[in-house]
């Protein structure tokens, strides 16, 4: 069962995995709510596709937020107190409900201190003019008033209450009563996703994304053994998926619930899931597939199309650009690598730009730079194999990542690779053994550094390219990951 058919990395992990399942030992069906680029795929290796919505999937998709009239007026209460008396006040989370209350109401008559969260790439940012803090930075600021911007605040009440005397306000928590009928309504429709279980009666309900967890309780119903795969690197208690008791309630129920690195499971889920059910299975690639890119011919051939002259090194960082990959802290450190060293034989290459306002302050960083022939940026590109075959050095800047595929594909093409030391990424890169690991914090400073060392060490540069394409043989390929799969099942 898949949450979505649009070809991103969780969803094109899941269909690799389906695939790869032997057809003679397995009858297949996937699930989808809706259709999208991905049915496709399935149908031509003739695995059918059922689509089909379910209420209690609807209702915890992403959707533009609106204010209700009630929490409308409760925010109204909240300024009109502050004005009174005059205390400052604090904003938690950082997300579409403070986006929208800061769009409908001026708050310039108050003193709001700033907004607070818990997400790295959301630190130091503003909406609307008010500055993002992390979240422990409101104990030390000790606000009068703070306003819990989330629709589930109850664990975060219970979290302020211990460290700050302010006055906490939570204008979007549901009532009981309204939360009892919404838990009987939600229990109610999963009698139709157990029905639609029912008829096509498999051994196996095999889940892909956190928020299926309504199917780990449809198809316990039935007492069908369930593997749910969680890929999602945030922590449960922030979750919006509604209902929350069931949604943790999933967590026991399921029999097996994977995840693609220890540290996901380690930093966020251990709380939640006892040991005994999880299982670690990390993302293998298909050795096929990037075989034929992996090719001196090509090389030329895209060095050529891309303008490149033979005596640069490249350096490139391959993904979707978007603030959580951290693309625009390495622009700012090639830039500066760039003006310290004197040999500016280097070519950096960013493929992954999309139109939107984070790819569009690289490109004019880029521009003004003074150095726009050091780089060449690119949009989305599938698959983008023949990049990292032209690569010398692969940068993985991300500040959140679960256990990211473009790493393992750089370690296949023998690129020097530099990467942030955060989640799964130290589960396949040993740090000075098959690549450099950096902190994210100051990061501009360590790539610099980094990209100094390798430079200044090209034997070093040709150890760690060679150790981590043999790691990747040894450990990441497919075949690997779909054996794993296959005793799990």
């Amino acid at each position: 069962m898949s949450h979505c058919l649009k070809t991103g990395g969780g969803q094109l992990r899941l269909k690799d995995i389906v695939l790869g399942l032997d057809n003679d030992k397995y009858d297949k069906l996937l699930w989808a709510p809706l259709e999208a680029e991905l049915k496709t795929d399935y149908e031509n290796n003739n695995i059918p596709v059922l689509i089909k919505d379910f209420k209690v999937d609807e209702i915890n998709r992403e959707k533009p937020f609106e204010l209700t009239n009630n929490q409308k007026k409760k925010i109204k209460k909240i300024i009109n107190t502050c004005k009174k008396s005059n205390k400052s006040l604090a904003i938690r989370c950082a997300g579409s409900i403070t986006n929208k209350i800061l769009e409908e109401f001026d708050l310039s008559s108050i003193n709001v201190i700033g907004i607070f969260d818990n997400n790295p790439v959301l630190i130091n940012k503003e909406i609307a003019a008010h500055k993002i803090y992390q979240a422990c930075d409101m104990e030390n600021m000790q606000p009068g008033i703070v306003l819990l911007a989330h629709a589930a605040p109850e664990f975060l009440e219970k979290e302020l209450k211990n460290k700050i005397k302010a006055k906490i306000y939570s204008p979007f928590a549901k009532s009981a009563i309204d939360k009892i009928k919404e838990y009987i309504g939600f229990c109610w429709n999963l009698l139709k996703p157990a029905q639609m279980i029912a008829k096509y009666n498999p051994d196996v309900v095999l889940l892909n994304n956190t928020r299926n967890f309504w199917a780990v309780l449809a198809a316990k119903l039935l007492n069908k053994k369930v593997i749910w795969i969680i890929r999602e690197s945030f922590h449960p208690k922030t979750s919006k998926y509604y209902p929350q008791s069931l949604y943790f309630a999933a967590f026991k129920l399921a029999d097996k619930i994977v995840f693609p690195s220890w540290a996901t499971y380690d930093l966020l889920y251990k709380d939640f899931i006892e040991e005994k059910k999880v299982e670690i299975i990390h993302d293998g690639l298909i050795l096929e597939n990037m075989a034929e890119y992996k090719s001196e011919e090509l090389a030329l051939q895209t060095n050529k199309e891309l303008n490149i002259p033979d005596n640069h090194k490249i350096i490139s960082c391959i993904g979707t650009v978007e603030e959580r990959k951290g693309q625009l802290y390495l622009i700012k450190a090639a830039i500066n690598f760039l003006k310290n060293r004197s040999d500016k034989n280097c070519t950096f290459i960013l493929v992954g730009s999309r139109n939107d306002q984070y790819s569009e302050e690289i490109q004019q960083l880029i521009k003004t730079s003074g150095y726009e022939s050091n780089f060449r940026v690119l949009p989305v590109v599938n698959p983008a194999y023949k990049f990292f075959n032209i690569s010398d050095i692969f940068v993985c800047s991300s500040i959140i990542e679960a256990f990211p595929n473009v790493v393992l594909e750089a370690m296949y093409f023998e690129n020097a690779i530099i990467a942030t030391n955060i989640f799964g990424i130290p589960e396949s890169i040993n740090n000075e053994q098959n690549g450099l690991l950096i902190p994210v914090e100051n990061m501009e400073e360590h790539i610099e550094g980094a990209l100094n060392y390798l430079a200044d060490n090209p034997d070093k540069m040709d150890e760690f390219s060679q150790a981590a394409c043999a790691d990747f043989i040894d450990n990441f390929t497919f075949k690997i990951m779909i054996e794993k799969f296959d005793n799990l099942i």
